[in-house]
């Protein structure tokens, strides 16, 4: 259920409250709730897919504090980037309703929930089988690797088919969703999923989701480093660390920038250095280039 208003709909923002009745003001929605409240996540555990309105998304707007609001959509990822851990799945989600709307983010989030829901096997290696072995599984984008649209979330789950952090992020995800920890693991040149009991410990298992989910010890890690950088860097254990939710959203939007400058791709360019500058360790360094992408609006 999407409300029409002078802006583009951005679904997916969460507030610590109950819900409050929106009431349209000079053509715009505006919810009277505040934005800045603890987050408390809506999918904790695994769902029962007759619970599922795919039709509507309401399902999510009942059991989460996630509900649609009319809010400008840079303005809707500056939210999410402000709680102290960032969700992946609401940051990448409204990346991609920044840069290709429109797109209603509660409906992206409950495809995500469906996936988790067809998971059979709720431990780390049988997500991996779920998600990358068989006849529908997601794969690695060989042929077009710098295609932007392995870097939208929303677009891996329609091709099945993204770069290695994109898909690592749909496996962590879904693992959220049936009780298991997968963090990111930001590996230099290939990034990596780690298997952990809890979110702050420091893995000891990875899987590389952009080759079937296979599983690697330090030792595959580090043949899997060589083998992608040519080897002229030494190896350091260090980078088989887990990475915070804010540095994956980073290294997204830097896959993006870098992909719009292949291409030459001026206005996803815009979007992508938009959405950049509302971070502040991003903003300071990339003053100038925003303002000059910038200036034909001015």
């Amino acid at each position: 259920m999407i409300l029409e208003a002078e802006c583009h709909m951005i679904t997916g923002l969460q507030a610590g409250g109950a819900q409050e009745l929106a009431e349209p003001v000079g053509g715009r929605i505006e919810f009277g709730i505040s934005l800045h409240e603890p987050r408390r996540r809506h999918d904790h555990g695994r769902f029962v897919r007759k619970l599922v309105d795919e039709s509507s998304g309401e399902h999510a707007r009942q059991r989460s504090p996630r509900y649609g609001r009319c809010v400008e959509p840079v303005s809707a990822f500056a939210e999410v980037m402000r709680q102290p851990v960032p969700a992946l799945d609401d940051a990448l989600f409204t990346i991609a309703a920044v840069l290709r709307p429109p797109l209603d983010v509660i409906e992206q989030l409950t495809r995500l929930d469906m996936l988790a829901a067809d998971c059979p096997t709720p431990t780390a290696d049988g997500v991996m089988r779920f998600l990358f072995r068989g006849d529908d599984a997601f794969q690695g984008d060989t042929s077009t690797y710098t295609d932007p649209q392995n870097s939208l979330l929303n677009r891996v789950l329609d091709r099945r088919r993204g770069i290695p952090i994109t898909l690592s992020v749909v496996a962590m995800e879904v693992a959220r969703r049936v009780g298991v920890t997968l963090v990111g693991v930001g590996m230099p040149a290939h990034f990596l999923v780690g298997e952990t009991s809890h979110p702050l410990e420091q893995p000891q298992r990875w899987f590389d989701c952009f080759a079937g989910g296979r599983a690697l010890d330090k030792q595959g890690c580090q043949d899997l480093y060589q083998q992608v950088s040519g080897g002229d860097t030494r190896f350091d254990t260090q980078w088989l660390a887990a990475v915070p939710p804010r540095q994956i959203v980073v290294r997204v939007l830097n896959n993006l920038k870098a992909s719009a400058q292949r291409r030459n791709d001026v206005a996803l360019l815009r979007g992508v250095m938009r959405l950049r500058a509302v971070l502040p360790e991003l903003a300071l360094a990339e003053h100038d280039e925003l303002a000059r992408l910038m200036a034909p609006f001015n």
